[in-house]
């Protein structure tokens, strides 16, 4: 849950920039100096590739949830055969020790 979480995390600040990015694309209409709507293209790009990281790393987070998802399924699986084999063979000991005890009364008695 925590990966999954983390992951969600990783998305809002990639629409955070997202949003940040529209902003900024909106503000280089309001200038008319060539050097300040450069810089804010850059700024622009900046926020664009913070956005894509945050992406891959929400990606990443999500295929780690995914997989420890699956190694939790395998051990529940996993668990639940060793506890049926678990049962059989405490079955199977009490089988052979109650056996056991009437073969120890038979001939107990006959002696």
């Amino acid at each position: 849950h925590k990966v999954r979480r983390m992951a969600e995390e990783f998305v809002q600040k990639s629409k955070d920039f997202d949003t940040k990015a529209a902003e900024t694309e909106a503000q280089i209409g309001l200038y008319t100096d060539p050097a300040k709507i450069g810089k804010m293209r850059v700024k622009r790009s900046n926020l664009i590739t913070k956005s894509a990281k945050m992406k891959q790393k929400a990606a990443a987070k999500q295929s780690k949830g995914a997989k420890l998802d699956h190694a939790a399924v395998e051990h529940t699986a996993k668990a639940k055969e060793i506890l049926e084999k678990s049962k059989l063979n405490e079955a199977e000991a009490k089988a052979y020790h109650d056996r056991a005890d009437q073969l120890e009364k038979a001939i107990g008695s006959t002696q």
